[in-house]
């Protein structure tokens, strides 16, 4: 007997192509493709993950984090938009992940969401197959050391040497492609993205200078960095000559962190 699998589907081009690989060698019926929505993803995601269902017929489960069914299944339409996954699982940790608190926000909406969801298939240990690359070592080795007595990891994409140009031409070749911009993939202003990345996002995104980063601080009383609260961040960016380079702010701040969402 196979072992399950969760084909874990993140919303972006790799995982996509991922996804689409394994279903040309064969899902068996104890395989799923699922995708973890935190409510904080832009539209642009969604609306790929949608295409691919509808265009190329990925076979894609929407689940979301619910605080007391542990679980809850969506649908492209139905999926949350405005972070309520996200303000759950806070209000459960009476926390905001940050440099400090750690990315207890893959963990809970992510990992453990898919623990649960396997669970109520009648399955206790399963593989997760995730979409990393071959010009991604520290993810594969980082991301193989995540696994734990629920599941293991796999990284077909790794052994079977694809990188980033791979997963580019190979979304040239199909009827659509992911359209966000470059900075806005998994959370927009997540707080692994480095300082000058968010305030490149905020001069170009002023309907983000307000609402859910800036009060969840003041709600929870923590801060989603330890440099520097959201608030100094938008007062940059209106101050800011919208000209600024990234690399600039990147001199003047903390880089970005690999983000490792799609676990």
């Amino acid at each position: 007997m196979s072992t399950p699998r969760v084909i874990s589907n993140s919303g972006g081009r790799t995982s996509g192509m991922m996804t689409l690989l394994e279903m040309e060698k064969g899902l068996g019926p104890d395989d799923f493709v699922i995708f973890c929505n935190t409510g904080l993803e832009d539209e642009g995601t969604l609306k790929f993950l949608h295409q691919q269902q509808t265009i190329l017929g990925v076979p894609l489960r929407w689940i979301e984090y619910c605080r007391f069914h542990k679980w809850k299944e969506v649908t492209y339409e139905t999926a949350s938009r405005n972070a309520e996954p996200f303000i759950m699982m806070m209000l459960a940790k009476q926390a905001v992940p940050s440099g400090h608190m750690g990315r207890f926000c893959t963990t809970e909406l992510k990992i453990k969401t898919k623990i649960a969801f396997m669970r109520s298939q009648g399955h206790r240990y399963f593989e997760a197959v995730i979409g990393i690359r071959a010009d991604e070592p520290t993810r594969h080795f980082t991301g193989k050391e995540s696994a734990d007595k629920w599941h293991h990891v796999a990284h077909p994409l790794y052994h079977g040497g694809i990188t980033k140009p791979d997963v580019l031409d190979f979304w040239k070749a199909q009827p659509f492609d992911l359209d966000i911009h470059p900075l806005d993939g998994n959370c927009v202003l997540c707080f692994q993205k480095g300082a000058g990345k968010k305030v490149a996002i905020l001069q170009r995104r002023p309907e983000l200078r307000t609402g859910f980063y800036l009060d969840t601080e003041d709600a929870m009383g923590h801060p989603w960095s330890t440099r520097y609260a959201m608030q100094d961040l938008v007062d940059r960016a209106q101050r800011a000559n919208t000209q600024t380079s990234i690399e600039f702010w990147e001199a003047q701040d903390e880089p970005s962190i690999s983000c490792f969402c799609t676990d």
